[in-house]
């Protein structure tokens, strides 16, 4: 795990929990959005880049698996692992733990989408993002790839 790429630490806010008393399922997804903003941040496609040039990431598709609860003013820490990129596309998989008990809470697999919004159009990332995504994308190829990336919703048949 340690070879993944730290993205985000938090704590789990009031306005998250649930009438279940943790952390309501979509706020998963917030604090998977704001771990994927900070990887966007890493490979160069951040708030000022995209301004200057209409770059940008849409989000094609995300899966989130509930493994554990998470309950008020719990630390959380967010980390990726690129599974693949090609010219216009990532696979990454986050993984949310514990920050304390290093216990894993929630895992998300997204696919992200280089889009110029001056169509908008799918588009290749610009040179000096392609170079830092294949940097990163490198140092994570040599890491086992999760168990259940690539899997998707299923009941199990008896």
């Amino acid at each position: 795990m340690s070879d993944m790429t730290h993205l985000r630490d938090a704590r789990v806010l009031p306005e998250w929990v649930d009438y279940n008393g943790h952390m309501n399922d979509g706020y998963f997804a917030v604090a998977f959005s704001k771990a994927t903003d900070l990887l966007l941040d890493e490979i160069g496609l951040d708030d000022a880049y995209r301004k200057a040039t209409g770059f940008t990431i849409y989000t094609l598709g995300m899966q989130i698996r509930y493994l554990q609860e998470v309950k008020l003013g719990e630390p959380i820490s967010t980390f990726c692992q690129i599974l693949e990129h090609d010219s216009k596309r990532i696979r990454v998989w986050l993984s949310m733990r514990h920050t304390e008990q290093g216990t894993e809470l929630a895992t998300s697999e997204q696919l992200l989408l280089c889009v110029d919004q001056s169509g908008p159009k799918a588009a290749n990332f610009p040179s000096e993002i392609a170079a830092r995504l294949a940097t990163i994308g490198d140092a994570h190829a040599s890491l086992p790839i999760p168990e259940d990336a690539g899997k998707g919703i299923r009941l199990k048949r008896v």
